[in-house]
């Protein structure tokens, strides 16, 4: 059987990646996970593709594969030779084999795509949600949490983020343990970290300025202010969160900061003081930043690592790119 996972909110689509991931390795299958986009790993030959699509493992009768942004990172030659594969094994009909697709943002033009989707045995597409859909999800989030925020601080905690909802989970995950009940401005200002805040602003400013030990020394105080797993979690996606506001302004040609803003619909403050700090980095320097982020938040969501640990590992790493 295939599963084929795709969409821009990487947040719910990741929730349902893992939903799948876990029920099938209650069978104890073979496991074999694979990122494509991961630059820091070994690239994939077509002949351990077909090994890994079409042997039969000794030890279980069952197989679960995930591909991870197969579409967004390999030439459509290569996908057809992979796709070749899956279905002269019959994957698409096997109920010992369970390969599920993962695409973590919108699948660029010019891949097998529509082809695909009837081809698969179950498709889900994970879109940005709009405003009124955002408003009920943080609604449903905050109950679940047993918050019940008032009008002005949903507000202020929807224009920071976005549509990154997997920000505002942790955001509300973190206000959780500080108190039940009714939040407001005051109390989400003083507890999470927004990106209006002035922090984010000055370590990255830091790093810009390859001062790597004071980067080391903030961190080391915010861990100090709360080292609870889900504020070094909320720590790392605010991180990612501004890094991918680098990444953008960086990547995109523009002439003038209204251009930019224009291009990029990053929030006219976070533009105002994230806007100097680009050129304190390369492209390429930043990409292989961005990689290593999340390496560390898999680290981090999977237990794999000691989250305070982890972001001091994600310290070095970053010292080792700027050097």
């Amino acid at each position: 059987m295939i599963y084929f996972i795709h969409g821009q909110d990487n947040f719910r689509s990741e929730e349902y990646l893992n939903s799948l991931i876990n029920f099938y390795q209650k069978d104890n299958p073979f496991y074999f996970s694979f990122d494509f986009s991961d630059k820091f790993l070994p690239s994939l030959e077509i002949s351990e593709i077909k090994e890994i699509l079409s042997s039969r493992n000794l030890f279980s009768a069952t197989s679960l594969i995930v591909f991870k942004n197969l579409l967004n990172s390999v030439t459509t030659n290569f996908q057809k030779e992979i796709l070749k594969i899956v279905f002269k094994n019959k994957i698409d009909q096997a109920k010992s084999t369970m390969l599920i697709l993962y695409e973590n943002n919108k699948i660029k033009e010019g891949t097998l795509l529509k082809w695909l989707k009837h081809k698969v045995k179950s498709t889900k597409e994970y879109p940005l949600l709009k405003k009124r859909e955002l408003n009920h999800w943080v609604d449903e989030e905050a109950k679940k949490s047993g918050l019940q925020l008032n009008r002005e601080a949903k507000d202020l905690l929807m224009d920071s983020f976005e549509s990154d909802i997997g920000l505002i989970y942790y955001a509300l995950k973190k206000l959780s343990l500080v108190q039940k009940g009714i939040i407001d401005r005051k109390i989400l200002e003083e507890n999470i970290w927004l990106p209006f805040n002035t922090n984010i602003f000055s370590f990255l400013d830091t790093l810009a300025e390859r001062k790597i030990a004071s980067a080391f020394n903030f961190l080391m105080k915010e861990i100090k202010q709360d080292n609870s797993p889900f504020h070094l979690l909320y720590l790392l996606k605010m991180i990612i969160f501004e890094f991918r506001n680098l990444l953008m302004i960086k990547e995109i040609k523009a002439t003038s900061l209204t251009e930019v803003q224009k291009k990029t619909k990053i929030h006219p403050y976070t533009l105002s003081k994230i806007y100097p700090l680009v050129k304190g980095f390369s492209l390429d320097e930043l990409k292989k930043i961005y990689q290593k982020l999340f390496l560390c938040d898999e680290r981090m969501k999977r237990g794999l690592m000691d989250a305070e640990l982890a972001l001091q590992m994600l310290l070095l790493d970053i010292k080792q790119i700027l050097e």
